[in-house]
């Protein structure tokens, strides 16, 4: 009986001692992974096999490319932290499922392999076409590869129908194209790289862009066979072009312009008795 009692009480002070193992070891996990929360940093990372020379664009559209949570102390000092900070970048080489992004893995296309010609979308009838307008009509030049502009004609019209054409003349403005890909800027083909902010919370890693030289107003934008034509005779003629800066992202299927062209009748949203009367005066010249 009494070695019974012993071998209870043994197997007890096991068991206390397991359970108080076993507690001292579970919270020094939830102290761990609670320590492991806070190191945790948002990077970009390819969530599957990459191939060289594929954009970062097309690699997001795959689910490829994405950003996920991965411990401060894993993470490389050039390591890219926003997807937008890629744009059209390409992958130098093939990117495994799993690695974290750096800024060396990707490039512009014509560090790749040369030439503006590898950077126009492989794509029936896509080319390369300059335009050249001042800082006033270009976005004040601050306009960079990879960017996306819209162009703005203005241009005389006449009713050819209309035989007293003095009376029929109007300069009218409206989008002529949107949703240019900018694939110069001058003799400039790649957009300036995102870089660290030295002033930002090193726990919170940022980007900023670097100040940007105002570009001279000349801008080759990738165009199809028709835009081509337009834009020719939109200088042939002497017309004047006005472009606009899109937001990123931007999806030129996407863009509505607006129902009515711009022209002296409509130039103003408010009722002009000048207006009215110069409107009611034109058949009146007609039937004589």
């Amino acid at each position: 009986m009494r070695n019974w009692r012993v071998l209870t009480a043994v197997i007890a002070v096991v068991f206390g001692v397991a359970a108080a193992a076993g507690s001292y070891y579970y919270l020094n996990k939830a102290d761990e992974r609670a320590q492991d929360k806070q190191n945790l940093v948002s990077v970009v990372v390819a969530k599957g096999d990459i191939t060289q020379a594929m954009t970062a664009a097309d690699a997001v559209d795959r689910d490829l490319l994405g950003v996920e949570s991965r411990t401060k102390a894993d993470v490389p000092e050039s390591a890219i932290y926003e997807l937008s900070s890629l744009r059209e970048l390409v992958a130098v080489a093939k990117i495994d499922k799993g690695q974290i992004i750096t800024a060396s893995q990707f490039v512009a296309k014509s560090q790749l392999s040369g030439g503006l010609a590898n950077q126009i979308t492989p794509k029936k009838g896509l080319q390369a076409m300059s335009v050249l307008v001042d800082l006033q009509h270009g976005v004040a030049g601050l306009v960079s590869p990879g960017d996306m502009i819209s162009m703005i004609v203005s241009a005389p019209a006449v009713d050819v129908n209309n035989p007293v054409e003095s009376l029929a003349t109007s300069d009218i403005t409206a989008y002529l194209i949107p949703g240019l890909k900018v694939l110069a800027v001058d003799r400039t083909t790649s957009a300036p790289a995102a870089v660290s902010n030295p002033d930002a919370n090193p726990d919170t890693p940022t980007t900023v862009a670097p100040q940007q030289q105002a570009n001279l107003g000349l801008l080759t934008v990738e165009v199809n066979s028709r835009q081509a034509e337009q834009i020719a005779h939109t200088y042939a003629a002497s017309w004047k072009i006005y472009l606009t800066l899109n937001p990123t992202g931007f999806d030129p299927k996407d863009f509505k312009p607006e129902d009515e062209i711009i022209e002296m009748y409509n130039y103003w949203d408010q009722e002009l008795n000048i207006l009215r009367e110069w409107q009611a005066l034109v058949p009146k010249v007609l039937a004589q």
